[in-house]
């Protein structure tokens, strides 16, 4: 697997599988990770969930006083129906 960080400020998309064509999106907090995704652009965030090429998502929990990560979850994209 080789992934790759697209360029900053990519709508809902983080990193990309170059072998698989995948995208991700990645979501991070120093807190547990909860029932709720919370996304800035609430409305893109919706339509590219709805879209055919929705992201798969990476959830990252990290803990900043020992600059290490506490949790990481992947959420494949066919779980998001619409």
């Amino acid at each position: 697997m080789d992934i790759d960080k697209y360029p900053n400020n990519q709508p809902v998309a983080d990193f990309h599988c170059s072998n698989c064509c995948e995208e991700y999106e990645l979501k991070s907090k120093h807190t547990a990770v909860g029932t709720k995704i919370v996304d800035g652009a609430y409305r893109t965030m919706l339509e590219r969930l709805a879209s055919s090429n929705n992201p798969n998502f990476f959830l990252l929990k990290y803990d900043l006083k020992n600059f290490e990560v506490t949790d990481f979850l992947v959420i494949p994209k066919h779980f998001f129906v619409g």
